[in-house]
């Protein structure tokens, strides 16, 4: 598994939660190339699948951030799937069903999406303090993102991290809109 790819999915796991609200698998899959492969979600014993066809990485992702509580699971209707421009050609679990009784004997899907869980009102403890920070340097890069800036989670937008240079790029972008401003600023005065 590619840890830095692992890394930058669930940034964009979060950054999606948090520019859009609710994501299905069916959205998270439009994230980029890296969340195809032949990874699936499946409660074996009870034969439900939850979404397949995806990456070690993005399969990675959602549990380790279902793991740190930063994301939560829940069940979606299978028109929110439609909406998204895809489902499974499988028969559905049984409506307001999480676990059948009895395990299905052929395999069903239970439509799934995800989000960011209800906030508290205080940190309560350092998990929650750490989760807040994450979540805070998240919302940092996206209103740099939305400022026309690039920010950099590894680099901070320095573009070095431990003496070497940053392979994000944002540091040369940042110079060449600096240049450009400044000849602008040039031109104006002339």
């Amino acid at each position: 598994m590619n840890e830095t790819i692992l890394t930058e999915a669930k940034l964009q796991i979060l950054e999606r939660l948090i520019k859009y609200g609710p994501a299905n698998f069916a959205d998270l899959m439009k994230l980029g190339t890296w969340t195809t492969g032949e990874h699936s979600v499946l409660m074996e014993n009870q034969n439900v699948l939850v979404w397949t066809a995806m990456s070690e990485e993005l399969a990675a992702a959602l549990q380790q951030l279902r793991e740190a509580d930063l994301i939560e699971i829940e069940i979606c209707g299978k028109e929110e799937y439609l909406a998204s421009g895809a489902t499974l050609d499988l028969p559905l679990v049984e409506a307001d069903s999480r676990v059948p009784e009895k395990p299905y004997e052929e395999v069903h899907w239970l439509p799934s999406r995800f989000k960011l869980p209800k906030a508290r009102r205080k940190p309560t403890g350092p998990d929650e303090v750490l989760k807040g920070a994450i979540i805070g340097l998240l919302l940092e890069k996206l209103k740099a993102e939305l400022d026309g800036d690039h920010f950099c989670l590894l680099c901070e937008g320095k573009g070095v991290v431990d003496g070497e240079l940053c392979t994000c790029g944002c540091h040369v972008r940042r110079a060449a809109r600096e240049a450009e401003a400044q000849d602008a600023a040039r031109r104006k005065e002339d």
